[in-house]
């Protein structure tokens, strides 16, 4: 059996567009980066299920696909949040870096979709596991013993910085959880 991650576009597309569409924000018409975009069908599904006004900027390493898209990592984009009301962050893996640079750069509200998952041997990302204060020379001593409850790590990490609410599902073995949380809402702030 491969190590590899056997990368399933869309798997449980239905919750992701209800997910998403029931936690669309007011506005209209509603700005969404979809640093993951793909063929760009979850968010064609939400636009038709709700019938909003929904303009999509997506962001793709793959090449050739037949929509207007910026193609790169989308980690190398300089991106002004503030033209943005949702970002969707929905990955292969963990994009906790991604959400890293949200929460460091952005200054309005804005709701963002996260797909987090435990791939392969269910090695954790390391800016996960130093942001909840594990070292270096720790993970250098005992890298797999840090792995487990990845959900849970995530989610100790999203109340580290403030968030206190998320809905979220997830598979039965918690390996993949798909979560709506919001940010820089005045109800959310914490001092």
């Amino acid at each position: 059996m491969s190590s590899q991650a056997i990368k399933t576009d869309n798997s449980f597309f239905e919750e992701k567009v209800k997910l998403r569409a029931d936690n669309l924000p007011e506005t209209d018409p509603v700005n969404v980066l979809d640093m993951f975009h793909g063929a760009g069908a979850i968010w064609e599904d939400v636009r038709k299920k709700t019938g909003r006004t929904i303009n999509v900027l997506g962001i793709d390493k793959k090449s050739g696909m037949p929509l207007i898209y910026l193609q790169g990592d989308n980690r190398k984009f300089r991106v002004d949040y503030s033209h943005f009301h949702i970002v969707d962050c929905d990955a292969y893996g963990s994009p906790v870096t991604n959400l890293q640079d949200v929460l460091k750069r952005s200054r309005n509200p804005l709701t963002v979709f996260l797909t987090f998952i435990q791939t392969g041997m269910g090695r954790l990302p390391n800016n996960l596991l130093f942001a909840l204060g594990y070292t270096p020379a720790m993970l250098d001593k005992c890298q797999t013993i840090f792995n487990r409850h990845g959900q849970k790590k995530l989610l100790d990490y999203l109340w580290t910085v403030g968030i206190r609410n998320v809905k979220m599902y997830s598979t039965f073995d918690k390996r993949k959880s798909y979560l709506c949380i919001k940010i820089n809402q005045v109800a959310d702030i914490v001092k």
